[in-house]
Parts: structure tokens; C-alpha cells; sequence
């Protein structure tokens, strides 16, 4: 695409540090998306912003604060000085939240030097962040959608908040799965045993622990059942996780691993009957564990946190209890009516439609020349 080669895209966001593995659905998502806008053929200059080390205490984390916003302002105007206006884009990837002072500093600096803009809210909650919000808060996240020339959201439940407080496009911009990673055909699940899955940050907002609760409560009523969680997280937590697997669960039957490259997930998925996520994360969006899981024809069983329940598009899977025993129950009774091959066919199926590689590039490369046509 010759003309697409002339077209630049200057986009930040949280992406992991050079040779570092993407750690979150945050750094995940935005490496995918920088994959992506260099697929259409678009010159891609990413610029990293500095956030908290999920494995650094509370206090150092607190301590390099106002570091971490001045290191990533100041590595985005310089990119942004020294760049070019004509045919370009500045693209920033948003969480707002706690991260609207960044994200407000980083608008003003695209649009002060002159640059389209496109801000696009990766995670969810926004509702709950502006309602809940002071008036600093709320002036911000105003600021950001009117100063915004296109709005990109990853869920259809931000649309009704976006326009109601600007004017702005709205595009739905949903997390998908690289093709290479989920298989060409939904792998057989094992019938004589049960495994259950978590796999992503481990923090306190996506309840470990309720989940070995439930495996526990599970293990009372079936033989071989099997929990293994992935991840990396506070070394408090992960104590109290290692700790709770070991008093609450049989020997043998759980395994708790550090987070590794990406690519190393697949054998790990494959045998795998429910993927447990009882998160209720305010930034939860639409979780790229979760779309991942379904490519494996693993049974999501999840809050309504985010996005959860349109990207799972079955109310079944959805537990508002916050409880071990809900979420152990409605995994047993899936497994009790002998429908964990019904549900794993569904969930694969729904992927195949809508979160495919495939099919979120194509609609995505008709907003970007939706956009770059616009002027």
C-alpha cells in the first residue's frame, strides 16, 4: 500500500520495557495494536509509559510516582517535536482512573504541537471512575474526549457515557487473539478429570484466593480436580496464594507458576475446562485472558466486571455472587448436566466470529482510513 507507508501513527501506552515479556492485559493489547498499525504498512513510533512494577512494594512504587509521569511526558514531546504533522496521527492508549493526570498531560502536548489525536479507552469502569470521581477528575476526563479528534473504546458499555459528555466518533475497538496462537481446530478436553485455569496479574482485585476457595469446594464433590494459576504479582499475595493452595487443596493437584512469554501459554491451555475470573478490577475491560480462553474452547466463568459479559455473550457464565461457593456451584452444575463440551463449543465458536485477528484488523484498517481521509 504505497499510500499507506507515508501515514504515521505515534502511539503510547503502557508496553513493556525493550526485551522484557508483555506483563497484563494493558501490555499485551498495546503490543498488539502496535503489530497491527505497522501490518497496514503505517510508519509506528511507540513510546513507553512508565508505570508501577507489580512485583516492587507499595512505597517504592508510591516513591517513583511523580518520576514515572515526568519520564513519560517528556519522552512523548520530544517524540512529538520532532515529528511530523502531515498524514500523521498521535494515537494514545488510555486507562483515565488513576492514570488521568498522564494521560490529560499527554493530550495537551499532542494537540499544543499540532497532532490529530485519537484517544482510545482500553479498560473499563469509566463510568463508574467518572461518577465517582471529584470535579478535578471529572474535568479531566472531559477535557480529554472534546480535546480527542476520534474516540476508540474497547467495549460497547462506554458508548453511552462518551456521548453523552462530547461530540466526538466513537469507534468499537475490541482486544483480539494473534492468529498462530490459538489452534486451527478446538483441542480435545480430557473426561476424566477437571482443570480449572487463571492466568494473568495476580492482585488482589482479581480474588486468587477466592478461586482456590472455590477449587477446594469443587474438590468435595468431584475426583481430580485440578487448579493452576499463572502469573506475577505482589510477593505478599503470592505467599498467601502458595499458602492456601497448600492447606485448601490436594497434593498434587494445583500448580502455581511465575508469568512467561506468551507463547509458552499454548500448552498450557489446551487441557484446560474453565478459565476462573471473578475480577472485579476497576479497569477490568475486556480481558485478553478471557478471548484467549474461549480460542481454546475454555469455559469462561466470570464477574460483570468490564466487559465480561457482552465479550462472553452468555449470562450463564456470568456469577454476581462474589463468593467461592457461587462460582463453585456454577461450574458444578455445568459439569453435574454434562454440558462442559456445549459450552466449550459455544465460547469457541463465539471467537471464531468476533475476536479473531482476522476480523478485528479488518475493521479496524476501515476506521485508520476512515481517518487518515478525514483530512
Amino acid at each position: 500500500m504505497k499510500d499507506a507507508t507515508r501515514r504515521t501513527v505515534y502511539f503510547t501506552g503502557s508496553l513493556p520495557a525493550k526485551g522484557e515479556t508483555p506483563f497484563g492485559g494493558g501490555e499485551v493489547g498495546n503490543m498488539r495494536t502496535v503489530r497491527m498499525l505497522r501490518s497496514f504498512g503505517y510508519r509506528v513510533t511507540a513510546v513507553r509509559r512508565y508505570r508501577s512494577n507489580a512485583r516492587d512494594s507499595k512505597f517504592k512504587n508510591l516513591l517513583t510516582y511523580p518520576f514515572r509521569i515526568l519520564g513519560s511526558i517528556a519522552h512523548w514531546f520530544c517524540v512529538l517535536l520532532f515529528g511530523k504533522r502531515k498524514n500523521s496521527v498521535a494515537h494514545i492508549s488510555g486507562f483515565y482512573g488513576s492514570t488521568i493526570i498522564v494521560e490529560t498531560l499527554q493530550v495537551f502536548v499532542a494537540k499544543l504541537l499540532g497532532y490529530r489525536l485519537i484517544y482510545e479507552l482500553r479498560g473499563g469502569g469509566a463510568r463508574g471512575f467518572y461518577e465517582e470521581g471529584n470535579g478535578f477528575y471529572r474535568k479531566q476526563f472531559k477535557y480529554i474526549l472534546n480535546k480527542a479528534d476520534f474516540l476508540f473504546s474497547q467495549g460497547r458499555e462506554n458508548e453511552p457515557l462518551l456521548k453523552s459528555l462530547c461530540d466526538r466518533p466513537v469507534y468499537y475497538y475490541p482486544n483480539c487473539v494473534r492468529k498462530g496462537f490459538y489452534p486451527e481446530e478446538m483441542p480435545s478436553k480430557p473426561s476424566d478429570r477437571i482443570n480449572l485455569l487463571f492466568y494473568g496479574r495476580i492482585e488482589t482485585e482479581k480474588n486468587p484466593l477466592l478461586i482456590v476457595e472455590a477449587a477446594a469446594l469443587l474438590q468435595k464433590e468431584f475426583d481430580n480436580v485440578n487448579l493452576t494459576i499463572i502469573g506475577n504479582g505482589q510477593p505478599e499475595l503470592l505467599g498467601q496464594v502458595r499458602n492456601e493452595m497448600a492447606q485448601s487443596l490436594g497434593p498434587g493437584t494445583y500448580e502455581l507458576l511465575p508469568g512467561c512469554e506468551h507463547e509458552k501459554l499454548q500448552r498450557m491451555l489446551a487441557d484446560k475446562h474453565f478459565y476462573v475470573f471473578p475480577s472485579v478490577q476497576p479497569r477490568e475491560g475486556q480481558s485478553n485472558a478471557v478471548t484467549e480462553a474461549m480460542s481454546f474452547g475454555i469455559i469462561p466463568i466470570a464477574s460483570p466486571q468490564g466487559f465480561n459479559r457482552s465479550t462472553i455473550g452468555d449470562d450463564r457464565l456470568i456469577v454476581e455472587n462474589m463468593t467461592p461457593g457461587a462460582y463453585a456451584e456454577r461450574m458444578a452444575a455445568i459439569v453435574r448436566a454434562g454440558e462442559t463440551g456445549k459450552y466449550s463449543q459455544f465460547v469457541r465458536q463465539r471467537f471464531l466470529a468476533n475476536y479473531t485477528e482476522q476480523a478485528v484488523f479488518e475493521k479496524s484498517r476501515s476506521f485508520y482510513n476512515e481517518i487518515f481521509q478525514s483530512w
